[in-house]
């Protein structure tokens, strides 16, 4: 497995948290998850629908 995490305060300001989780098998990711924290899920639902 590895993950990566993505946190909110920088010294620049704060950024989208989230955190990146892969379950990898013979050199092939098997599972990809991506956890949302609160400023990114805002700035997600703030999204018109269909914008990319």
């Amino acid at each position: 497995m590895a993950s990566w995490e993505y946190p909110r305060a920088t010294p620049d300001g704060d950024q989208i948290d989230l955190v990146e989780v892969m379950d990898v098998s013979g050199g092939l990711i098997t599972h990809h998850r991506v956890y949302w924290g609160l400023v990114g899920f805002r700035t997600l639902s703030n999204q018109p629908a269909g914008a990319k």
